[in-house]
């Protein structure tokens, strides 16, 4: 009889567990939804919990275009490439006066107007860091081009994301941009399994060094990065 009880209760905790969650969940959902309302434009949201169980989603079915955080998947890609053995951080690459587009955000073509050599580490770091769409597509050239980021996506089940056009593309069309795409949930577990190397998807040295970079942004002061506490 006492065993019992003893389930009873638990049962009872798990219960009232889930139903308080999911009402902190809901209540959430309308907070956010009523800030949305006074917004001209389709926002999408997903929060996971630390558990990742507990979720908040809107809009998630949308396609919404990645603009600059598709250098986030591009960058694991290359990491990649470096942990395979195909690229190393200490790699010197040439980058020429034609490589310097016109009319683009870019700290290289700033620094070096005339073209200069880095290593694959220093464009990682000004094309995460400091989002420059030179170093974007010329990281893209090392691999092979978009289509290397989504078979890199496939192979390890990153689903619901699409990168089809570098930064070249997108400023010759506008609507180039909607070719690179994720949902709110895609993008939340491709962050959340990074964060948790599941799987082992970088090597140390290279997980190290995403967060380092991702961490040193200088573009985000006015937006998550500097707004959570």
């Amino acid at each position: 009889m006492k065993i019992v009880k003893r389930i009873l209760l638990v049962l009872l905790s798990l219960f009232f567990t889930i139903v308080y969650s999911n009402a902190q969940t809901d209540n959430l959902t309308l907070k956010i939804e009523n800030v949305l309302k006074a917004k001209n434009a389709r926002i999408g949201v997903a929060i996971f919990n630390s558990n990742e169980k507990d979720t908040l989603k809107i809009n998630n079915d949308f396609h919404f275009p990645m603009q600059s955080v598709m250098k986030f998947p591009i960058a694991l890609a290359v990491l990649s490439e470096i942990d395979k053995g195909n690229l190393s951080f200490e790699q010197k690459i040439e980058i020429t006066p034609q490589d310097l587009l016109p009319k683009t955000w870019s700290p290289i073509k700033e620094e070096f107007p005339n073209g200069t050599t880095l290593t694959i580490e220093q464009i990682l770091n000004y094309t995460v860091s400091e989002s420059d769409n030179i170093g974007c597509d010329i990281l893209l050239k090392l691999i092979g081009g978009t289509d290397s980021v989504q078979k890199f996506l496939n192979a390890n089940h990153f689903t619901d994301i699409s990168i089809k056009a570098n930064e070249e593309q997108m400023h010759k069309d506008w609507n180039t941009q909607y070719q690179n795409w994720a949902t709110p949930t895609a993008m939340n577990k491709l962050l959340i399994d990074t964060y948790n190397n599941k799987n082992q998807l970088l090597s140390k040295k290279s997980y190290d060094f995403i967060w380092k970079i991702m961490r040193e942004t200088t573009t985000g002061s006015n937006r998550l990065k500097g707004q959570l506490p």
